[in-house]
């Protein structure tokens, strides 16, 4: 299937997916460290501040990113685009800064709101989190498929916000000190990047305005996106902040927490497949549709995998990680996990429209999600609090996907991988789980694994060549026919 490069390919694949799987789980202690350390309201405090800074990040974003990639892929070794991109995003990061501190005095934000904001605003520079400015930086990284560059970075901000957490009780620190490590730990990192990125390809940024309008134009579509998308994933945190209360926000920050870092399943996948696509786009385009359904199969198994293994232990997942007094969230967890079984299909199909220079179709998907979600959020949250949030955002993502299923078959985008034998595929896997819930939850896991495994292989959910074709890019063969004898 992708038969150029293919264990640079699966190199690529695995350093991005291994790397933000290790920096997942680095930041996830460390998040739950927080979570306990600060109590549920004033973890709520920090979410609401990290959810404000990354809203307002996006109007900094303009979008760029995509098009940025797209247009180095095409021309290797070229950093004219790249250094656009940055000087664009530094220009919009001091105005931005100051725009929030007017508005911020205007609309009376406390003294205590504002500081933290502006500590954050800090990280947008640093942080692989913002994707502001370390998104870009990371473009040769992808192009070349050495990503693992990029992850070690990552892996590095990770560790060190880990170390300075560990210090949180020792100095009795408060929310500031959390927020200045938040800041700080991803400095390194950054510098890191920047010299691999001199080091490998001989890169020195330089303050430039080449080609702006071209790529503002372009990435037009994108810029609406970005930020409306933004707004569609923080905003339910704004409202309940304000709707509801700071313990509501703590609550249903938990949730989001366990379920939104799922999203670098297909961004890894996203990351190492785009060039191939872009490039096929004009001279292989059967290779395309070949390597399309196979995506959107291997994401839906992992989402509804992770989503049905999940969502029946979700409370003792939530008691076990971030204590009692957070087991509330389990609800809107469960709506959450059942929401990355669209945003999955989503991910990829909006990064195919990219790739298909189709991305102002884009604008109607996400405008319909933005609107439906606020507009639920502020019907549910008053009835349901946390559980209304996380109802409110499964719904405008199905609805959304609906209508992004619509707008690619029109334009003749349609890679159709679902059939009447993956409904029984979902059918059985969600009976048998069901059946394993009395377990405890070690055993569970362990049981359903093996299970999936099986059934999967039984009713035949991925092709024998899709699967000779995964063991084929790690040179394992023989393991792919002793699987498919089982």
């Amino acid at each position: 299937m992708i038969e150029s490069k293919p264990q640079k390919f699966f190199t690529n694949f695995f350093s991005i997916l291994g790397g933000q799987s290790l920096s997942l789980i680095l930041g996830f202690i460390s998040i739950t460290l927080i979570a306990r350390y600060l109590g549920v309201e004033e973890f709520g405090l920090f979410s609401y501040i990290l959810a404000l800074v990354s809203i307002l990040s996006k109007f900094i974003d303009l979008g760029l990113s995509p098009i940025t990639f797209r247009e180095s892929s095409r021309k290797e070794g070229n950093f004219v685009f790249l250094n656009t991109a940055v000087s664009l995003r530094l220009i919009l990061f001091l105005i931005v800064l100051v725009i929030f501190n007017v508005a911020g005095w205007l609309l009376a934000l406390t003294t205590l709101e504002i500081v933290l904001a502006d500590i954050l605003f800090l990280n947008i520079l640093f942080s692989a989190k913002f994707q502001n400015f370390r998104d870009l930086l990371d473009i040769p990284f992808k192009i070349s498929l050495s990503s693992y560059v990029s992850m070690i970075g990552i892996m590095l901000d990770n560790f060190v916000f880990l170390l300075l957490i560990l210090f949180t009780p020792f100095f009795q620190a408060s929310i500031y000190y959390v927020v200045t490590a938040y800041v700080i730990s991803n400095i390194p990192g950054f510098f890191f990047v920047l010299n691999k990125l001199h080091k490998n390809y001989n890169y020195r940024f330089h303050f430039s305005l080449a080609n702006w309008k071209w790529l503002i134009k372009e990435s037009g579509p994108l810029i609406t996106y970005v930020i409306i998308l933004s707004i569609f994933q923080q905003v339910d945190l704004l409202i309940l902040k304000y709707m509801d209360s700071e313990f509501a926000t703590g609550i249903y920050s938990v949730a989001l927490r366990l379920t939104l870092p799922l999203m670098i399943i297909p961004s890894a996948i996203a990351s190492t497949i785009f060039p191939t696509l872009v490039k096929n786009v004009t001279s292989n385009e059967k290779q395309n549709i070949k390597i399309n359904k196979f995506i959107y199969k291997l994401l839906f198994f992992s989402a509804f995998v992770i989503t049905i293994l999940f969502s029946l232990k979700a409370k003792i997942i939530i008691t076990l990680i971030f204590g009692p007094k957070y087991s509330e969230a389990y609800l809107p967890m469960i709506f959450l996990l059942v929401t990355q079984i669209f945003l999955f299909y989503n991910f990829h199909t909006i990064n195919l429209m990219t790739a298909y220079n189709r991305q102002k179709k884009i604008i109607i998907y996400v405008s319909a999600i933005m609107i439906l979600n606020l507009i639920l959020n502020l019907i549910l949250i008053p009835l349901y609090s946390y559980t209304g949030a996380g109802l409110a955002k499964l719904i405008a993502i199905a609805a959304g996907t609906f209508i992004l299923s619509i707008i690619v078959t029109k334009e003749g985008l349609n890679f159709n991988f679902f059939n009447f034998k993956t409904v029984i595929w979902c059918a059985v896997v969600s009976v048998l789980l069901y059946g394993l819930n009395y377990l405890s939850w070690p055993f569970y896991f362990i049981s359903a694994l093996i299970i999936i495994i099986f059934i999967s292989l039984k009713l035949k959910y991925f092709e024998d060549d899709e699967i000779m074709m995964i063991f084929k890019l790690i040179h394992r063969e023989k393991w792919g026919l002793a699987l498919l004898r089982i």
